[in-house]
C-alpha cells in the first residue's frame, strides 16, 4: 500500500511496551520513522506508523523545566513517555494505571548507549477500572494477528464496490495513481471510458487530468503547480479551432465540460481551489503536498 494511504499510519495504534521499545523499525526511505514489520511468504513487509497508545502503571516521574518524563510499565517493557511544555506538571502519580496516546519519536538523547523510541504525550488519563488494561492486552494481541500483520492485498477496496461507476473502483484507481505517481494507467483509462453509463464529458476529464499531471512532472520546481480554469478554457478553444469546430457554437459546451472536469477533480481531492477571485487551483499530489508534510510530522 502506498505511503500515506494506509489508515494505520494516521491512527493511534494499540501496542505493547515491548513493541515500542524493541519491535518497531525504521521505514525504508524515511529517516527517524517507525514501521511495523512482519514476514510472510518469505518476504518482509512494513507499515508506517506515526502514533501509538499504551496502557500500564506509572513507574517513574521526572519533572523538568520544559517537560515531564514518565516511564509506564505495561508488563512487557517500560514505555518512555514525555509531556512537553514550559512549567507543565504531571497529572498522574506513581503507581497510577494510565492510558497514554502520543506521537512516536526517536530520541537519541534519552539513552546514552543507543537510540530509543518514546511517546510524545498528546493525551494521558488515569484508568479507574483495571479490567481496561486486560482489554487493552487482548485487543493488541487480536489486532497484531488480524490487522497489523495483514497482507496489503487484503486491505484494498474490493473491486466493484459502489453502484456509481465514477465513484467506484475505476475512477478511484485513476485518482489514486494520479495522486501518488502523477500517471494514468492506460488499462484503467480504457476501462473507465468503456463504461456503459459514462458521462459524455469523461473524455475531457481525463484529458484535463493528463494535461495537469504533465505540467506538474515537467515543472522546474517540486512544489505544487498553479492551475487556472481560464487557461484550460483557452486551451480547449484552441484545440477546437485546430479541429475545425465552430468556436461560437461550442463555447458554452466547452465551458460546461470544463466545469464538470474541475468539479470532479476537486471532489476526488486532486485539485484545491486556493483563491476563488484569482481563479487559482493547486494540484494535490503525494510528492508536492503529502510527502513534505509527512516528513515534517516525523521530525
Amino acid at each position: 500500500m502506498p505511503v500515506g494511504k494506509d489508515p494505520l499510519t494516521w491512527s493511534f495504534v494499540k501496542l505493547f511496551g515491548l513493541h515500542v521499545r524493541c519491535d518497531l523499525h525504521e521505514f525504508e526511505g524515511l529517516p527517524a520513522s517507525h514501521a511495523w514489520r512482519w514476514k510472510t511468504a518469505g518476504l518482509w513487509r512494513a507499515r508506517l506508523l506515526t502514533k501509538a497508545q499504551c496502557c500500564g502503571v506509572v513507574a517513574s516521574i521526572v519533572e523538568r523545566s520544559d517537560r515531564v518524563e514518565l516511564l509506564v510499565d505495561d508488563g512487557t517493557a517500560l514505555v518512555k513517555a514525555v509531556l512537553w511544555g514550559e512549567g507543565v506538571q504531571a497529572q498522574v502519580a506513581l503507581g497510577d494505571l494510565v492510558h497514554v496516546e502520543g506521537k512516536l519519536n526517536v530520541d537519541k538523547n534519552w539513552d546514552a548507549i543507543e537510540q530509543s523510541r518514546e511517546l510524545r504525550i498528546l493525551r494521558i488519563s488515569k484508568v479507574e477500572d483495571p479490567n481496561e488494561e486486560l482489554l487493552h492486552w487482548a485487543q493488541v494481541m487480536e489486532l497484531e494477528q488480524a490487522y497489523y500483520s495483514t497482507a496489503e492485498e487484503s486491505l484494498d477496496v474490493p473491486a466493484g464496490a459502489g453502484h456509481d461507476a465514477k465513484d467506484g473502483t475505476h475512477w478511484e484507481h485513476i485518482a489514486a495513481e494520479a495522486f501518488f505517481s502523477l500517471t494514468i494507467d492506460p488499462s484503467s483509462k480504457q476501462q473507465f471510458l468503456g463504461r456503459r453509463d459514462r458521462d459524455p464529458h469523461d473524455d475531457l476529464l481525463l484529458e484535463t487530468l493528463e494535461s495537469i499531471l504533465h505540467l506538474q512532472k515537467t515543472s522546474s520546481t517540486k512544489e505544487a503547480i498553479d492551475i487556472t480554469f481560464s487557461d484550460h478554457i483557452i486551451g480547449a478553444a484552441g484545440d477546437a479551432i485546430t479541429n475545425g469546430e465552430d468556436r461560437s457554437i461550442n463555447k458554452n459546451r466547452r465551458i460546461r465540460a470544463m466545469q464538470y472536469a474541475f468539479r470532479t477533480l476537486r471532489r476526488a481531492g486532486l485539485l484545491f481551489l486556493e483563491d476563488d477571485e484569482a481563479d487559482r487551483h493547486i494540484l494535490l499530489s503525494f510528492e508536492a503536498i503529502l510527502k513534505p508534510a509527512l516528513l515534517q510530522l516525523l521530525r
